[in-house]
């Protein structure tokens, strides 16, 4: 048995390049079921690797997906994620995806938050003017990014503190 420690000291020198999508996930599960003598096959790995996701990182707010859609009626909503295609899937099959007019993800458009150039490729792909964009997250870090590239930027920590910052900015929801 591998332990998570194991497995993120392994994950470690590739993560960056794993998110940007310069290396495609499968060649790291090459590479981890290689180091780790793993007789699984690929999709296997993959599958438990996905249901890792699923069970003890990924947490649906349905409060955060109710503000989305009535923030929907006045602005356009994006999302920019740090991400690796299984959890991308894992997205599709809640219908996550159908919540934003578009998902930039790091592992198809080749960025990384909180690097300058990701926040300027999302603003220039939408055609907006970084200061005319409001950036969320709940990592310090890319809500820094965000802001040093001149979009308005808030530190995600709880649902009402959000729809708080953002009635401050002037963003409202609904009618």
């Amino acid at each position: 048995h591998i332990s998570p420690s194991e497995s993120a000291t392994f994950y470690s020198p590739y993560k960056r390049d794993a998110v940007c999508g310069t290396v495609p996930f499968i060649d790291l599960v090459r590479l981890y079921k290689k180091h780790f003598y793993i007789t699984l096959p690929e999709k296997e790995i993959m599958e438990q690797y996905k249901q890792l996701y699923i069970d003890d990182v990924y947490k649906i707010n349905s409060d955060l997906l109710t503000l989305v859609s009535k923030l929907e009626e006045k602005y356009s909503i994006y999302i920019m994620t740090n991400t690796l295609e299984p959890h991308f899937e894992h997205w599709k099959t809640l219908g996550f995806d159908t919540y934003f007019k578009r998902i930039f993800r790091s592992d198809t458009d080749h960025f990384i938050k909180p690097e300058k150039q990701a926040y300027e490729f999302v603003a220039q792909e939408i055609g907006a003017n970084p200061g005319e964009c409001v950036f969320i997250d709940d990592l310090k870090e890319n809500v820094q990014g965000a802001v040093q590239t001149g979009m308005k930027g808030v530190i995600f920590t709880d649902f009402m503190t959000l729809v708080t910052d953002l009635a401050r900015m002037g963003v409202m929801a609904g009618p």
